[in-house]
């Protein structure tokens, strides 16, 4: 979906990213910071699935236009920062020699600027933080656990572990005066998490 058009007469365009991967210049699963990820696919009883390569898109821009009235168009900015996130299969259901890192964890950071068209356009920025759940991860084909902490600047507190429970939860938020301006307010938000029960897989 590239567009859609609104009941008040407006209308919104999406803009995505390009393509991350080619298949001569592929990542190392285990490794992998970029928007391209292994899967297997197809297969049957009789053949087995082959390991193909997908890109992952993601919004970039988003913008706002009135058809009606002809105000100024609207643009939010997504830039994504310090690489992607991929945690090996765990779904419970596909065979373990079919198991690749292809799991989406997303950006640990995202840059928000919102404002109009054109050089200067832009008004304002933020950036968001994100925990990812990378913490226990497979580390490699092998086998072998990866230890995630993320840390946090100085007087924001202690490191926080990249726990699975906490994939998702934004631990911090930046509003600057303006882009590419200094910080002017931020917070920063500590998850926990109690487990309550563990399923065991043989």
């Amino acid at each position: 979906m590239s567009t859609v058009a609104d009941e008040s007469g407006g209308q919104i365009d999406v803009g995505y990213s390009a393509p991350a991967c080619a298949l001569d210049s592929l990542p190392t699963p285990q490794t992998n910071t970029t928007r391209c990820f292994p899967q297997y696919v197809a297969g049957d009883s009789v053949t087995e699935p082959e390991r193909e390569w997908f890109n992952k898109y993601v919004v970039e821009s988003a913008t706002s236009t009135d058809r009606t009235g002809g105000a100024p168009d609207q643009l939010i900015g997504y830039s994504y920062l310090d690489g992607a996130a991929w945690r090996f299969d765990d779904d419970g259901l596909t065979k373990e020699k079919h198991k690749t890192w292809s799991q989406w964890r997303g950006y640990g950071r995202v840059r928000v600027q919102t404002g109009g068209q054109g050089t200067g356009g832009m008004k304002t920025q933020e950036e968001r933080y994100f925990l990812r759940g990378m913490d226990g991860d497979r580390k490699e084909p092998s086998g072998g656990t990866k230890s995630v902490r993320v840390d946090l600047a100085a007087g924001e507190g202690d490191p926080l572990t990249d726990h699975a429970s906490a994939a998702g939860f934004e631990y911090k938020a930046v509003t600057f005066t303006g882009p590419g301006g200094k910080a002017l307010e931020r917070s920063v938000n500590c998850p926990w998490h109690h487990q309550t029960a563990e399923r065991k897989r043989s």
